[in-house]
């Protein structure tokens, strides 16, 4: 059976889809990814249940990588090139790359607000098969993030509860699944 996959990330479009991550694939990611020249501006952290699954208890199966970069935005134009350069290399290795700026790493105790800066504001997949079309819309906010003029997409939380993220890190580690883990991605690259 034939099957048709559809993905859009902001101005971003693919038609396959990447299969489940792996370290391997994640360094070939890196490896090429740091290529760009405004990969040295900003820490590069591995969090989420990839992270998880590799080096904490985390026993799901992820679908994607989630990346954080944080340090100070240097230049809009330039972060938003290489979010979407993230993007466009997970899909070079068949691998799905979630990437976003934040001004700081999420703390599941301190509650502390945080900015989050993202390339597009709505994930859009859909699947063909049997000529059935299955789209889902997933915008990352409710709404109420803006939309700088360099086009990247920026929301703040005025506490961590207020984000997804959060909510979903946080659910995992208290029943047991997450360690918090956030590990600086140069740590694991050989």
């Amino acid at each position: 059976m034939k099957i048709d996959y559809y993905f859009k990330l902001g101005e971003l479009e693919f038609n396959t889809k990447p299969n489940s991550p792996t370290i391997e694939k994640v360094i070939n990611w890196y490896n090429e990814w740091v290529l760009h020249p405004a990969s040295k501006d900003y820490t590069t952290y591995l969090v989420g249940s990839f992270a998880e699954m590799e080096f904490g208890v985390y026993d799901g199966r992820p679908y994607d990588v989630d990346i954080v970069l944080v340090g100070n935005i240097k230049d809009e134009v330039s972060l938003k090139s290489l979010l979407e350069y993230g993007i466009k290399c997970g899909f070079a290795n068949d691998v799905m790359i979630d990437i976003w700026h934040n001004d700081k790493l999420i703390d599941l105790k301190t509650k502390k607000p945080f900015i989050q800066t993202r390339s597009y504001d709505t994930f859009i997949g859909s699947v063909t098969a049997l000529g059935n079309t299955n789209t889902t819309n997933i915008p990352l906010w409710n709404g109420d993030g803006i939309e700088l003029d360099s086009g990247l997409y920026q929301y703040v939380y005025d506490i961590d509860t207020e984000s997804r993220s959060w909510n979903k890190a946080n659910k995992r580690v208290l029943n047991g699944k997450y360690k918090e883990v956030q590990i600086d991605i140069k740590t694991i690259i050989k």
